[in-house]
């Protein structure tokens, strides 16, 4: 029997799940999130939702990554699902690893996304991701990797409001000058990123 996903991009068809837990920089939130898909028996289903379908939900990918206490962060109360307890204490054990020092880039860029943003902040994000570990950048740096040297003002703003921090290193973003600037989780927490990195590079 061949069973077919299909997505339906329904926002009543998402569910959240969110993760407390303590890092040596601070408390954090990771935040999951789920999708309805429907799974049906034989050939694809047509268009509208085929009766013999069953409803479940998909792979739990995270959907934000946070400090507890940065700005830019969504407001939520979304309780712990027992099924989304693996995914999560998962990110938070990559995460906890790589602020010990003992953690590489390479496991933390296998954790699952659930896409956000728009086209634009994507493309700002994915860049950010291709940076090393112990190396930066700045914003018109960045900026002209994306071959618009003259979007720094939108380089910057799509960088502020990266959901995964961490995961996607805003922290390795400098100023110009090469000064410290512009970090949600606060210019403390970005100078602690840094040192580490470059101590492990």
């Amino acid at each position: 029997m061949h069973l077919s996903l299909r997505a339906r991009p329904l926002p009543a068809d998402s569910r959240h799940s969110m993760l407390r837990f303590a890092s040596r920089l601070g408390p954090m939130l990771a935040l999951a999130a789920r999708d309805r898909v429907e799974v049906v028996a034989g050939k694809a289903a047509p268009a509208s939702r085929d009766p013999s379908a069953t409803l479940v939900w998909d792979a739990p990918r995270l959907h934000g990554l946070y400090f507890e206490d940065q700005s830019k962060r969504p407001e939520t109360d979304a309780p712990l699902h027992a099924d989304d307890a693996s995914f999560l204490g998962q990110v938070a054990s990559e995460i906890s690893s790589f602020l010990e020092g003992s953690q590489n880039d390479i496991r933390l860029q296998a954790i699952t996304l659930a896409p956000r943003g728009t086209a634009w902040q994507r493309l700002v994000w994915e860049q950010l991701r291709a940076v090393p570990r112990g190396q930066t950048l700045s914003y018109l740096g960045l900026a002209r990797r994306l071959g618009r040297p003259k979007a720094v003002r939108a380089v910057a703003q799509a960088v502020a409001c990266n959901p995964w921090i961490i995961l996607t290193p805003c922290h390795r973003v400098l100023g110009s000058d090469g000064s410290l600037t512009g970090f949600a989780a606060g210019l403390a927490r970005k100078r602690a990123l840094l040192e580490l990195e470059e101590a492990r590079a």
